[in-house]
């Protein structure tokens, strides 16, 4: 899932500065790129605007038309260029008194481009404005609807998405999106994906890689589908927000490492055959009933994500269409109560013989002699030092137990086929007790655990060579009661 893989680049000069380049929109065409910035050394942010030719983007320029002395910001631009919604905070705007002082709300605002200029600025008709924040507005041509978030003076952590229709008769009162977009955690940026049938968007919430990551969900029947992650090749550890697109051609701005400045404004060649959905469903093995989750996706050594299924035991997650791509694949952990940890990897191979249904990972109950196995507690070679890179694992696995207290267990290590029976019985035994040391370190009681080695005497597979040494290298644990 490497970003160079799709060529993401910073835009650079002359669209990006030192100062903040925000929220970009582009036209349909591709060739009319806005966005808001304070780069002229306001102290406010202006609506700019900059043009591709063969020669490349050209200065930005403010539209001073529409631009005011005040915050001009976020603005969303139609496809055919003919209409741009923004957010400001200018005069007449809807305010209120708090704490006696007098509050000047954003409201949203619209323009129209005729004949080469921007008409006056309006506000939004209808009910939209409040003496709330409205913000991040972005127009669907398809549906004719109108989406911005909306939150409380001085508490954005309670932002969320809205949507209005518009009609021949103006526009509808809004309605809030449902609560799988507005999970509560800063959801902002909502914008069409406009080829496809989905939209884009920014949140906070939990299983990201940063702070903002962008995420997509799909609209269909009338319903919004559970929002995919759009994983390390477009998210970051810092924030990512206010994604647009034009065909295979995707514009965001971040604050990532390596920037001009602040907020950057980035590129990325994005082409929809470059990706693919995959959809799970957790179920209890034993009734087939859903069961609603917290889950682990580890993608590499370094990189993992977290996901928190619905109340359908449903979650998804965007991997490349080129499975190549996804190198050694990726492990999906699940450590639920009352069931047995989870853990199943998806290798290349695994990948191409998915089908676009869901794909069903089921948890056993725990039960007397039911065992579960952790491939990835590794040791140094010959050794039973357990590696750093374990110790997520482990550390879940503390988490896991100390949630399920009556749970004891046998812990059993396990050798490849290799080597002298002797010495692979002892070196499994020492790896089992590494694992029994650290559980206990971390003020599990030591009477929940019994301590075993196998060496190579229950192999998962009896040959030698990889990957059948990986398999057979591993930790058992066996339920004891």
């Amino acid at each position: 899932m490497a970003q160079e893989d799709l060529r993401l680049a910073n835009m650079g000069d002359p669209v990006n500065t030192p100062a903040d380049e925000f929220a970009p929109s582009v036209t349909q065409d591709g060739k009319t790129l806005v966005f808001s910035s304070k780069r002229n050394g306001g102290r406010y942010p202006d609506i700019f605007v900059t043009h591709k030719s063969d020669q490349g983007w050209s200065e930005p320029e403010p539209i001073v038309d529409i631009n005011s002395r005040y915050s001009d910001e976020s603005p969303s631009i139609s496809g055919d260029g003919k209409m741009l919604f923004f957010s400001s905070d200018r005069e007449g705007s809807l305010e209120y008194r708090a704490a006696g002082s007098i509050r000047v709300s954003f409201d949203l605002y619209m323009s129209y481009n005729e004949n080469g200029s921007w008409t006056r600025p309006i506000k939004v008709p209808g009910d939209i404005n409040t003496i709330h924040h409205e913000r991040s507005p972005s127009f669907d041509e398809k549906t004719r609807t109108l989406f911005f978030s909306r939150w409380a003076f001085g508490d954005f952590n309670q932002a969320e998405i809205w949507k209005s229709e518009m009609t021949a008769e103006g526009f509808t009162t809004p309605e809030k999106l449902p609560p799988q977009i507005n999970a509560g955690y800063q959801e902002a940026g909502f914008t069409p994906a406009r080829d496809r049938s989905g939209y884009y968007f920014a949140s906070r919430r939990p299983g990201g890689l940063g702070g903002w990551d962008l995420y997509y969900t799909e609209y269909k029947d009338g319903e919004f589908g559970e929002p995919l992650n759009l994983g390390d090749r477009i998210n970051s550890k810092e924030n990512d927000i206010y994604l647009t697109l034009f065909q295979d051609q995707l514009f965001f701005c971040s604050d990532r490492e390596g920037g001009a400045g602040n907020y950057d404004i980035y590129a990325i060649d994005y082409p929809e055959e470059q990706q693919q959905d995959l959809r799970f469903v957790v179920r209890n093995a034993r009734t087939g009933d859903a069961v609603q989750s917290r889950v682990r996706l580890d993608l590499n050594a370094e990189q993992s994500l977290a996901r928190i299924t619905d109340e359908h035991g449903r979650f998804a997650i965007a991997v490349p269409a080129d499975t190549s791509a996804v190198g050694d694949g990726f492990t999906v952990r699940i450590q639920q109560r009352g069931f047995l940890p989870f853990e199943r990897t998806f290798s290349e191979g695994d990948l191409n013989g998915l089908s676009a249904d869901e794909i069903p990972l089921e948890l056993s109950p725990i039960e007397k002699d039911a065992s579960f196995t952790l491939h990835a507690i590794q040791f140094d070679y010959n050794s039973a030092t357990i590696r750093s890179e374990s110790y997520p694992v482990l550390d879940e696995l503390v988490d896991y137990l100390s949630s399920n207290p009556d749970v004891k267990l046998e812990i059993i290590g396990h050798t490849d086929l290799h080597g002298e029976y002797d010495y692979n019985m002892r070196l499994s035994r020492e790896r089992a007790q590494a694992v029994f040391d650290y559980l206990t370190a971390r003020e599990l009681n030591r009477n929940r655990f019994q301590v075993s080695g196998a060496g190579f005497t229950r192999p998962l597979i009896d040959r030698k060579g990889s990957p059948y040494d990986e398999q057979n290298r591993r930790t058992e644990f066996r339920v004891l009661e």
